[in-house]
């Protein structure tokens, strides 16, 4: 316990420290479009909104994966406590919009969406303080030591949900035994995403652990409007088309590097980006004029949908936001980023009656490769990268121990 109160406090010490950087960071996120200006301050904890009356349930999810696995959620909660208000918390600003297009309109109403702050202990306590939640929910692998810390000197209830922790992660949290039994051990109920990550967290010291599977793949398939969907089908029926799905920065290089290798046996492929971060579109075109290529951006909710003037692309760009349903319902190849270089792997929940790689070594999913789960990254060359794509519906595996790609 002395060793867990040293640590806290040289932690708490440390992002004292850091405050005034993190200010600035902020603001630098903020000229780069990761911020929203009018919400800048819910960052350090600041709002003016009054609490609401009734219980208050905050729910947090890091990003778009988590608020996506975790919306379905929302509607048997909210029905089953009509006093409940549920304070959403996202620390991306895309996760947030997504929030805002899925949520329905009853639900809109009890739902509160604020950005968390960051791990100050200031900025934490005085998030709490103003809202003062009756409990709080985190998703997989949110275990920031001042709020979790903060909540439990308030006597907030807590829940790890859909929680997860990699082999990596768990040998990180080894170093610390003190304080990862003081953070997990304080959590009320957990429920792991598999027995193996209960295993791990609870060799740490959490308590109250259940492994009812992954919520991620519990989640209902993305909607989608049958009638664009169709008119998408039939412009595209004729023509090869891949998707990357959700892309990083410096990822779409590689992206339009495998389609000039593929466009040599496939004349008139369409090659759909999606980037993660749609506000990054323009700046991807600008790095690719020059290249040759025909892109066009396109907006699948613009006008009448997707024009045909499209089909005249080599390659297109559209949000990811909300958006990534269409292109993975018409897309005969979609690959889900897995931050390239480096090998990893993504759970990709798109219609599954299109083929795709189920023949899998999984890694960083591995827990889910027998429930018929598909997705892959890409080697970071792109004549390796080229190869799967040619036989994607009759299956490929890898192997993370020989860094080696099976023939189709």
């Amino acid at each position: 316990m002395r060793r867990m109160s040293h640590l806290a406090r040289i932690w708490a010490a440390a992002a004292t420290i850091a405050a005034p950087g993190l200010r600035l960071m902020l603001r630098l996120r903020l000229a780069r479009g990761k911020e929203l200006p009018g919400r800048l301050p819910e960052r350090r904890g600041i709002d003016a909104t009054p609490r609401p009356p009734g219980r208050l349930l905050w729910l947090h999810a890091a990003s778009v994966g988590e608020t996506t696995s975790v919306l379905p959620v929302l509607a048997p909660l909210l029905a089953r406590a009509p006093d409940l208000t549920v304070l959403f918390s996202t620390g991306t600003v895309t996760a947030a919009q997504l929030l805002a297009q899925r949520l329905a309109p009853d639900q809109a109403a009890r739902v509160m969406h604020r950005f968390v702050p960051l791990d100050v202990p200031a900025w934490a306590g005085r998030f709490l303080d103003h809202w003062r939640p009756d409990a709080a929910a985190f998703l997989e692998s949110e275990l920031w030591p001042n709020i979790v810390l903060a909540c439990h000197a308030r006597s907030i209830r807590l829940m790890l949900l859909n929680a997860r922790l990699s082999p990596r992660s768990f040998a990180r949290w080894q170093r610390v035994p003190g304080l990862a039994g003081a953070l997990l051990g304080g959590f009320d109920l957990i429920h792991a995403r598999s027995e193996s990550d209960a295993a791990r967290l609870g060799s740490l010291g959490a308590r109250r652990i259940k492994a009812p599977g992954d919520l991620k793949i519990a989640a209902p398939p993305l909607p989608c409007d049958p009638g664009e969907l169709a008119r998408l089908q039939v412009l595209l029926a004729d023509r090869p088309t891949w998707l990357a799905a959700s892309t990083h920065q410096g990822e779409e290089a590689l992206i339009f590097a495998v389609h000039r290798v593929l466009a040599a046996q496939f004349p008139d492929l369409l090659t759909i980006v999606a980037p993660r971060h749609p506000e990054r579109w323009a700046r991807i075109r600008r790095q690719q004029q020059g290249s040759g290529l025909r892109i066009r951006w396109g907006n699948w909710a613009c006008g009448t949908g997707w024009c045909r003037s499209h089909l005249s692309a080599a390659a297109c760009l559209h949000p990811a936001v909300g958006r990534i349903r269409w292109s993975r319902h018409v897309s005969a190849a979609p690959w889900r980023s897995g931050r390239i270089p480096g090998i990893s792997t993504r759970i990709s929940r798109c219609c599954r009656r299109q083929a795709r790689w189920r023949r899998l070594r999984m890694t960083r999913h591995w827990h889910t490769s027998s429930r018929r789960c598909w997705g892959t990254s890409i080697p970071a060359e792109p004549p390796d990268a080229a190869r799967w794509l040619p036989c994607s519906d009759r299956g490929m595996w890898w192997s993370k121990r020989s860094k080696h790609y099976g023939d189709c």
